[in-house]
């Protein structure tokens, strides 16, 4: 078998680019798993010794963690939550309202010229039923 010269096994300088960045590519990835893993090691390492700091003992952590199930903080958050989303509907309701009010005038003008026979659907002009027909 006869062998290649020298001239037919070189790269040409975007193979080389392309295998030097390649290379790099390869080792940076490996460096961010080694320091993924060397911070979860670290952050293991320190809730171990806290919670280890804390065995057995009882501390203000604790009687706060007490207080807060003695309250009922879930109730409260729940009625919390309750009251900002009835807010937030009736201010999009309001908001809904004043835009309505603020467009009805120009609808029903551009309804005026295409049929001016057309009767009216009897709702107000922020969009709510006539209080006559209730």
């Amino acid at each position: 078998m006869a062998r290649s010269s020298g001239a037919d096994r070189s790269l040409t300088g975007a193979q080389r680019y392309s295998l030097i960045s390649q290379t790099i590519d390869g080792i940076l990835g490996v460096v961010k798993v080694g320091f993924i893993c060397v911070v979860l090691l670290g952050v293991a390492y320190w809730t171990r010794e806290v919670l280890l700091a804390y065995a057995g003992k009882s501390t203000l952590a604790d009687i706060a963690i007490r207080l807060a199930a003695d309250l009922k903080i879930d109730r409260a958050l729940a009625y919390l939550f309750g009251v900002g989303g009835i807010s937030y509907g009736l201010n999009q309701r309001r908001l809904r309202q004043r835009n309505l009010i603020r467009l009805t005038p120009r609808a029903h003008e551009l309804e005026r010229r295409i049929d001016p026979n057309r009767t009216s659907s009897g709702l107000t002009p922020s969009g709510t039923t006539n209080p006559e027909d209730r």
